[in-house]
């Protein structure tokens, strides 16, 4: 819970808006059950950021995931919503998998590889402000100074795909497409079970 509470902490060190939400989402072999965290009178840091650590923790018999921008208030319980359904997102990432375990297609990238990418990127004034090892590949996050408002879904998305090329070209490094702003990632201090589920 701990290491949860910390990345989230990091991800929005600022109050949620009223009407904000963080998704925690739990997927197993069978199902995929989505969770919400709500923002008790806008509050974040004092009750946001501990429930949804405290749902992760509790969600540990599956594969745990966390929204990176924050969704309406207005879902329901069963959905995760979709790209236009997301309000502010913290920053962008990069999601930078090696080896084959646990992944759908083999991957090329070997985990020097993947930190070698941080490494290029970092040699050209972009070093990420949080990187999480989720056991089966690297997150980079670049951090905005202030959370940015989703407005314009496509310009977001083109601002993902540009970062995801560059850290390519410098780094010869293929990097999974993950720039859509409804992304989830895996929560930090959960474990990865993907390789149980395959």
């Amino acid at each position: 819970v701990a290491a949860a509470t910390e990345f989230l902490e990091q991800l929005w060190p600022t109050d949620l808006e009223p009407g904000e939400r963080l998704t925690v989402v739990r997927f197993t072999q069978n199902d995929a059950q989505t969770r919400w965290s709500p923002a008790p009178n806008g509050h974040f840091h004092s009750e946001t950021v501990e429930e949804a650590a405290a749902r992760a923790g509790s969600m540990a018999d599956g594969q745990v995931y966390v929204g990176i921008g924050t969704r309406p208030a207005t879902l329901t319980a069963n959905e995760k919503g979709s790209a236009h359904h997301i309000l502010r997102l913290p920053g962008l990432w990069l999601d930078i998998d090696y080896g084959e375990i646990g992944h759908a297609a083999p991957q090329l990238a070997t985990e020097t590889d993947a930190h070698d990418v941080l490494t290029a990127m970092t040699a050209k004034g972009l070093r990420p402000s949080v990187v999480v090892n989720s056991g089966g590949g690297l997150q980079a996050y670049y951090l905005f100074d202030e959370p940015a408002d989703a407005v314009d879904v496509d310009v977001t998305y083109d601002l993902g795909g540009r970062l995801r090329e560059w850290a390519e070209t410098l780094s010869g490094t293929r990097i999974d497409h993950t720039e859509n702003v409804d992304r989830i990632f895996r929560m930090p201090g959960t474990f990865n079970r993907k390789a149980d589920m395959i």
